[in-house]
């Protein structure tokens, strides 16, 4: 017979943590009352966020293709050694230009269409290859975070 912490252990799991989670998340957002200001604060400074804002949800978008190396790149395609003189994996290469000609441009005006500003990690190969795409990021208001100078695991 398990105790009844094992069979509370047993429980818990990603799903239900995420529930209970969120729940409390909620509770805490749900806050109908600005804090109370302290002595000698402005009553402005008792806002927990301005205009009364309850939640606040951080989208980021990440730059990276275009900063692949030109093979043995993790990708959708089945990795494939390729001898030296192929220089590059075109089909992995072809599926990464989709995000740097087209989908990053669609990402921009969907956050313009509902005044969206996220935050866009690039990494910096991504960016001096396409130089153009990460100053329109800029331009139109979102913030560039620096995501490593190029396309690698971290743990390597």
């Amino acid at each position: 017979m398990k105790s009844d912490t094992t069979s509370r252990n047993a429980s818990v799991n990603r799903r239900n943590f995420l529930v209970y989670a969120g729940s409390g998340a909620g509770m805490l957002a749900d806050r109908t009352q600005p804090r109370k200001s302290q002595p000698g604060e402005s009553p402005s400074a008792g806002a927990f966020w301005p205009d009364g804002i309850r939640l606040v949800i951080s989208i980021s978008m990440q730059f990276e293709a275009g900063g692949q190396p030109p093979k043995g790149t993790d990708s959708t395609f089945p990795r494939i050694d390729f001898p030296p003189s192929v220089p590059s994996d075109a089909a992995a290469n072809t599926w990464f230009a989709y995000g740097y000609r087209e989908g990053i441009p669609r990402m921009l005006d969907l956050w313009d269409r509902h005044g969206v500003k996220v935050t866009s990690h690039m990494i910096g190969e991504a960016a001096q290859r396409h130089p153009e795409l990460a100053r329109e990021i800029v331009a139109r208001g979102h913030e560039a975070s620096g995501h490593g100078p190029r396309w690698s695991s971290q743990y390597e």
